[in-house]
């Protein structure tokens, strides 16, 4: 099955919706979210909906929220062509250090040590 640009919006849109609620649903949105990125479905409105996301990874107070996010931003961070985008959800992480919540501050230490451990290195050669 295919998904044209319009389904997608829609689910982005679905997804977008159900995580500013905060709720027990956001297990759906996830595995939404993983099977997008997965397929590698690009919109325009993706790099929205992720900056989203990776503000949930700092700001939620659920841990388990939190570190069910990482892996999604990363997966997004790795395999999607960003561009210029990738320095600003990078700044975004860093800046986080500053962020008033112990557990927002430690989630974007998480996030960068898995940008570390998995970002490819190039080599000197």
């Amino acid at each position: 099955y295919t998904v044209n640009a319009n389904q997608l919006k829609a689910l982005l849109l679905y997804i977008e919706q159900d995580l500013a609620i905060a709720n027990d649903k956001d297990t759906i949105s996830f595995i939404l979210l993983k099977a997008i990125l997965d397929k590698k479905l690009i919109v325009p409105e993706m790099h929205e909906v992720m900056k989203k996301i990776a503000e949930i990874c700092i700001t939620s107070e659920v841990a388990e929220r939190r570190s069910v996010i990482r892996p999604i931003v990363l997966t997004y961070l790795m395999e999607y062509p960003l561009g210029k985008k990738i320095d600003q959800l990078l700044k975004f992480f860093i800046a986080q250090l500053n962020y008033e919540e112990i557990s927002g501050r430690e989630s974007a230490i998480e996030m960068m040590n898995l940008i570390f451990k998995h970002f490819p290195q190039v080599s000197a050669y």
